[in-house]
């Protein structure tokens, strides 16, 4: 399909790292509004992310190596939107 692109891959790991690191120093922080808003970007992301390997999926269904990060990214969906909703309810 892609072939290797070792560069290509391993951008997306420093990023998947630099990302995590962002989350994980913010929400040691214990500030409600920057948790906040760390997890509206997260749950964007994770919309954008999930919505493009459905499509990448519908296009070539023979691709299945989609599936697991499309149904990772929309329970990260799915998590981060309980999450602000329970913020927004306090």
């Amino acid at each position: 399909m892609w072939g290797g692109n070792p560069g290509w891959q391993r951008e997306i790991a420093f990023w998947n790292v630099g990302a995590a690191t962002i989350v994980f120093l913010t929400l040691r922080l214990h500030d409600a509004r920057l948790a906040t808003a760390v997890v509206s970007g997260c749950v964007v992301l994770f919309f954008l992310l999930g919505t493009n390997h459905l499509f990448a999926f519908i296009a070539n269904p023979k691709a299945v190596f989609h599936w697991p990060p499309l149904v990772l990214n929309y329970v990260g969906l799915l998590f981060g939107v309980s999450v602000l909703i329970r913020q927004r309810a306090r």
